[in-house]
């Protein structure tokens, strides 16, 4: 999608206004969202980010990161520390993702409860989708189960899957 409003840049921002209660939608480009308002986009970012990590999730669990004297990882590439990448509210360059790889998993694990983003499921072209996670959360179900040497609960879980494939998921 094209921003709606410079019809040039790629639309990665959606937002919605509301003025006298009737809302409209924009998408738009990181520019042209960062002229909406008072703050602009990487402010809000770092918002999001400092609100994050100074939640109350992580203020109880010490020793979570780099700044708390655990390590002192620095990005190899640009030089940057985990405790910059907290005050700027930014990486500073794409390598920032595997030096403070463990970081990062921490905080998505704290909001989400897992380090794997799913995302949602359309209600009318998500079925074949359904399915393929159900069969490999069954497979995956398998492979600990047969590690376990549980092995009555393996055949069940066997013949599940084998069902699934026969259907064809849809």
């Amino acid at each position: 999608m094209i921003c709606q409003k410079c019809k040039k840049n790629p639309a990665t921002v959606h937002m919605e206004q509301m003025i006298n209660g009737d809302a409209t939608t924009y998408y738009l480009c990181e520019e042209c969202a960062g002229a909406y308002g008072p703050a602009s986009l990487d402010g809000v970012i770092k918002n999001i980010l400092d609100s994050l990590i100074n939640s109350s999730f992580f203020q109880s669990a010490p020793g979570m990161f780099a700044s708390d004297g655990v390590s002192d990882a620095r990005c190899p590439a640009c030089g940057m520390g985990f405790n910059e990448v907290k005050n700027i509210g930014k990486f500073g360059c794409a390598d920032c993702y595997d030096a403070f790889g463990k970081e990062i998993q921490t905080i998505l694990r704290g909001m989400s409860g897992t380090s794997v983003h799913t995302g949602k499921i359309p209600h009318k072209s998500g079925v074949k989708l359904k399915y393929r996670r159900e069969l490999e959360s069954l497979r995956e179900e398998l492979k600990h189960v047969v590690a376990a040497e549980e092995f009555e609960t393996a055949a069940k879980i066997r013949d599940m899957i084998r069902e699934m494939e026969q259907r064809g998921g849809a």
